[in-house]
């Protein structure tokens, strides 16, 4: 993944390295290191409200925006208020499936996968400013915008990119909402700031090379 060229010009940002830890087997808790062994290829328990959402399938599309095809989910009646679901890093549009059914029936409501993630296409690059541009062209052909301007909600990765969005185009959505959505940590220079550094060193180097 390139990086944005935009961040060149721009003040210094924060990298937050979300590359595997590679860790020998006991080194950590089993219901840290393998999660799901326990059920041993058997689906895990789960409330009658969660799968009654899942059922509920999505209507399932693609969108192209600036030459890349985008996922997009869309749940809900034409002409209700708009609602658009962002993922975060490494997730895809389906992530939102065990509660938008339950929002749809209030709001029109699509979710996407970004640029690289779920079932869209890859880039060469990423740039936020693209990112807006796809969340604009999901939102305008899920219909989104039949009873005025959508909201769009993000979660963690994708609470920045709608950040982003309604910093530089606030005309395009009636509000946006970040859940568990950071911005950076603390100074370099501070104490907390130079723990955190260590804390990154210290997982680098048990990071196996190339």
């Amino acid at each position: 993944m390139a990086i944005d060229p935009a961040i060149k010009e721009g003040a210094p940002v924060g990298y937050y390295d979300d590359r595997p830890i590679h860790t020998e087997p006991g080194a950590l808790p089993p219901e840290v290191q393998a999660p799901l062994a326990p059920f041993r290829g058997r689906e895990p328990d789960s409330p009658e409200w969660f799968r009654s959402a899942l059922a509920q399938a999505p209507e399932r599309s693609h969108v192209v925006s600036l030459g890349a095809r985008i996922e997009m989910l869309v749940w809900g009646e034409r002409g209700k208020p708009g609602l658009l679901l962002v993922h975060g890093n490494s997730a895809h549009a389906d992530w939102w499936s065990f509660i938008a059914p339950f929002l749809a029936q209030d709001f029109r409501v699509a979710s996407m996968s970004l640029a690289g993630m779920g079932d869209s296409d890859w880039r060469e690059t990423y740039a936020f400013q693209d990112f807006a541009t796809d969340a604009e062209a999901v939102a305008q052909a899920a219909g989104l915008y039949d009873a005025g301007k959508p909201i769009y909600i993000g979660h963690s990765f994708g609470g920045s990119q709608v950040f982003f969005a309604a910093a530089s185009h606030p005309d395009r959505m009636r509000a946006a909402i970040l859940v568990d959505t950071g911005f950076g940590g603390p100074p370099p220079d501070s104490p907390e700031g130079k723990r955190m550094a260590e804390r990154m060193a210290e997982q680098a180097r048990n990071i196996p090379t190339g």
